[in-house]
């Protein structure tokens, strides 16, 4: 059998940060991107549909949202198993097709040919989830949305593993974590994933986004496809030794040669450059932001300030220098340039 295991769409969400045309332009890709993952279901014969919660950003979506999700779900072949997430809590939905399935009354089982399928919405994920122990004879498949945990907790939303492990789960299909981070094992049968989201929904969400694809067999294979239609990128861009604009921009474009202009562009600035170059930054960012879809420039880079001529300097400065002598090289660059740049009136934001 084939399984899909996606979660965390976030439909409607508001995309703070773009404008508003491109924030409207992403709200309907990410819209396009779900519907797309259905029609992908069906071209590749997938039995089974999860998705782990937070479809939507907030339990009330639009009318017309709801009526192209729940038409995109009765269109498709496979069967769809939902559990809510923290955002999406409580949705009502206007009618349920035939192949949707909610986990909306605590926990129940759906079986399906050789798998059996388990889930709760995110009201049960709180305080302990008192799992029974499971068929060993089947596929085990457990729907859950929530922050899966080394040690016991009962905070809302998190899991213990302990709840989790010894009860015959062969695959934990979390939503939450918008990364796809590497599964984390239950026990000597299980494991537990998270899918991470379908689309970067910002440049806190940057790389390879999509969804897993599940096959049983001899044990279960995982395949992860990347699905997005936007990637956002994030890059650490090193501009010691850099002496003016020109020569700063040049750097940049290098760094971001080769990236599709639709996507999204990030590039963080490292080590210590000139003021010259530094003036520069904010004009960057605007030329960024006419190439690529979204882009943005984060200046974390110093002055470079030869701190050692003002060892024997009888101003203010000095005496900074010489307080800071014995900091570490990094950390004492940092503080001094804070310092040197509120001396010299700059309205700082640190």
């Amino acid at each position: 059998m084939k399984i899909l295991h996606t979660a965390d769409n976030h439909l409607g969400a508001p995309l703070i940060g773009l404008s508003p045309q491109a924030a409207k332009e992403r709200k309907e890709e990410l819209l396009d991107t779900f519907l797309r993952t259905l029609r992908f279901a069906d071209e590749q014969g997938v039995d089974a549909v999860f998705l782990c919660g937070d479809l939507f950003d907030d339990a009330h979506p639009s009318p017309t949202l709801l009526r192209q999700v729940v038409e995109g779900i009765a269109a498709c072949r496979a069967q769809v198993f939902y559990v809510t997430g923290n955002h999406d809590n409580g949705v009502v939905f206007p009618f349920a097709p035939d192949n949707f399935h909610r986990f909306d009354k605590g926990l129940k089982s759906y079986r399906l040919g050789e798998i059996t399928v388990t889930g709760a919405d995110y009201d049960f994920v709180h305080g302990g989830l008192k799992l029974p122990k499971m068929d060993e004879n089947t596929y085990n498949f457990l729907l859950l949305h929530g922050d899966i945990r080394q040690s016991f907790s009962t905070a809302k939303g998190q899991i213990d593993l302990s709840q989790v492990a010894q009860k015959n789960i062969d695959y934990l299909a979390l939503g939450h974590i918008h990364d796809a981070p590497a599964p984390i094992r239950l026990d000597g049968r299980g494991v537990a994933r998270y899918s991470g989201a379908p689309e970067g929904h910002g440049f806190d969400e940057c790389g390879k986004k999509g969804f897993w694809l599940i096959e049983t067999g001899q044990g279960l294979r995982q395949t992860f496809v990347p699905f997005a239609l936007r990637t956002y990128h994030e890059i650490d861009l090193a501009v010691t030794g850099i002496k003016d604009g020109h020569e700063l921009e040049s750097a940049v474009a290098k760094a971001v040669e080769g990236l599709p202009q639709t996507d999204g562009v990030k590039v963080r600035l490292k080590g210590s450059v000139s003021a010259e170059a530094k003036a520069r930054i904010e004009g960057l960012q605007r030329r960024l932001q006419e190439a690529f879809f979204a882009a943005k420039v984060v200046d974390d880079s110093l002055p470079d300030i030869d701190f050692s001529a003002y060892e024997k300097d009888k101003t203010i400065k000095g005496q900074l220098v010489r307080l800071a002598a014995q900091l570490p090289e990094g950390e004492r660059a940092q503080i001094l340039s804070i310092a040197f740049r509120a001396l010299s009136g700059e309205d700082l934001d640190v």
